[in-house]
């Protein structure tokens, strides 16, 4: 693939850091991040399902940060990127 002749648009893209991004894993990887073993074998069965398939098993459970999609990315001719928040739980007004 690294041998495209065009530049691409990526159109959806997700960063994400479970320790510091209120989603639902949020407060389990703060407790279990740092035993990865325990953290995945627990993570299969108390996660809610529709988390766990959100990004495909383990994935949602580490962070996944800008210089990650940039060394996902290295050798592709990414011209743009279109990078969307939602679902995002505030837990006060942002003026």
């Amino acid at each position: 693939m690294q041998d495209l002749d065009f530049e691409i648009v990526d159109p959806h893209f997700h960063h994400w850091d479970p320790l510091t991004t209120p989603r639902v894993v949020s407060a389990f990887a703060r407790v279990l991040h740092r035993w990865p073993c325990i953290y995945e074998s627990i993570a299969s069965v108390v996660m809610p399902q529709p988390a766990k398939h959100f990004l495909g098993g383990k994935s949602i459970l580490y962070p996944y940060m800008p210089g990650d999609y940039a060394q996902d990315a290295d050798g592709l001719r990414i011209d743009t990127v279109v990078h969307v928040e939602s679902g995002w739980e505030q837990r006060a007004f942002v003026a």
